[in-house]
């Protein structure tokens, strides 16, 4: 819980300091530095003494710099250096988190996790961004994915909201029902 506070932090200062139009870019850079730094190569140079952190940090941009079609900005770039300094560059995945999820708020938008057994097509993706449209008052952006471990159904995660309609809960749900 203490990684998520100080996370936290960062994530509330980059997003006062990024600019408002730029806002989607941070989120994405930061997305794809977490990304990065979850990578087996990148992810031993974080431990590793021999190399110095700024070096780490270099290799992260450089590294960014080649993955990204967008502009990286020197703020941007100067909270990768200190999160480098200050031994702290595993929070990045965190920070991303946090940053997306204050960008959504701030545009009046929930981004909604749908894992399902089988394939989602338009209509019912269209149903499911209306409902919830209603529900929340906001705009929705949905990102649907396949879990084959799902028997059928589907689980949908948004803004602290789980909804388990899966095939599997119910069994669950039913099995607790029966031995009580």
């Amino acid at each position: 819980m203490e990684l998520v506070t100080v996370a936290r932090a960062y994530a509330r200062a980059a997003f006062a300091c990024a600019e408002q139009a730029a806002r989607a870019d941070w989120a994405a850079h930061l997305t794809q530095l977490a990304k990065l730094i979850t990578m087996p190569a990148v992810a031993c140079l974080l431990d590793n003494p021999r190399y110095p952190r700024r070096q780490v940090a270099e290799v992260l941009l450089g590294l960014l710099h080649r993955q990204s079609s967008r502009r990286l900005s020197t703020e941007c770039s100067n909270l990768i250096f200190l999160l480098a300094a200050r031994g702290r560059l595993r929070l990045l995945p965190e920070i991303a988190r946090l940053f997306a999820r204050y960008l959504a708020r701030s545009e009046q938008r929930i981004d909604v996790e749908v894992i399902s057994a089988g394939p989602v097509d338009d209509t019912q993706q269209a149903a499911l961004r209306a409902a919830l449209e209603r529900r929340s008052g906001k705009k929705v952006r949905l990102n649907c994915r396949l879990d084959p471990s799902l028997l059928g159904g589907a689980i949908i995660r948004a803004d602290g909201m789980l909804i388990d309609g899966s095939l599997r809960n119910r069994l669950q749900q039913l099995a607790t029902a029966l031995h009580a």
